[in-house]
């Protein structure tokens, strides 16, 4: 009776183990991968922000770097990372549109950060409202304010506390208006008042 139990026990072990077997590759077949060329781009992205932002820190005095890796890990789906990764080179760098094309990266990727890039000629409104007609743009810029509102990141220095308080609350309305919370109508007025 005991051989019997443990021979059953045992092809069950092995019935078993022949599913996860099976299930393993069926898994490995159909899993979705990166492709090489997405594997590229986003080590080409990478690799620009570490270059381009070396050395640079934000107001707090931490790695300018990690803002972008914290906004990228905010969105999901490849083409929004790498606008996450690289939302602020255009803006802040020597880094240009066409570059970005001469590296290879998708149409869609370099139009989101050329929205994402706020110019001296637009005004903060003017810019975030344009910015919102693109999907990816609108979804890293939400990120992008998440993360500079953060209240691990906000500055409010003594010497400039009306400045950063105007600052952070164009973040909390552009946030608004960007997730539909208030009209374009009433996100101009609002704007008008803190630029």
């Amino acid at each position: 009776m005991l051989d019997v139990m443990l021979q059953l026990a045992l092809t069950a072990k092995l019935v078993q183990l022949s599913m996860v077997i099976s299930n393993s590759f069926l898994l490995r077949k159909y899993e979705p991968t990166v492709s090489d060329l997405s594997k590229t781009q986003f080590d080409n992205a990478l690799k620009l922000i570490q270059e381009h932002f070396n050395g640079v820190t934000d107001k707090d005095g931490q790695p300018y770097v990690t803002h972008c890796l914290r906004v990228m890990h905010q969105v999901q789906g490849l083409e929004c990372q790498l606008v996450a990764l690289m939302h602020d080179l255009i803006e802040d760098t020597s880094v240009t549109i066409e570059d970005l094309h001469e590296i290879g990266f998708e149409a869609s990727v370099i139009t989101a950060i050329d929205l994402m890039t706020h110019r001296d000629e637009d005004s903060y409104c003017e810019y975030v409202v344009a910015l919102k007609t693109n999907p990816l743009a609108r979804q890293v810029k939400m990120a992008d304010l998440s993360d500079n509102a953060s209240l691990n990141r906000v500055l409010l220095r003594q010497e400039s506390w009306h400045a950063d308080t105007r600052r952070v609350q164009k973040y909390i309305v552009s946030y608004q208006f960007l997730t539909d919370r208030i009209s374009e109508v009433q996100y101009r007025e609002l704007m008008q008042e803190l630029e």
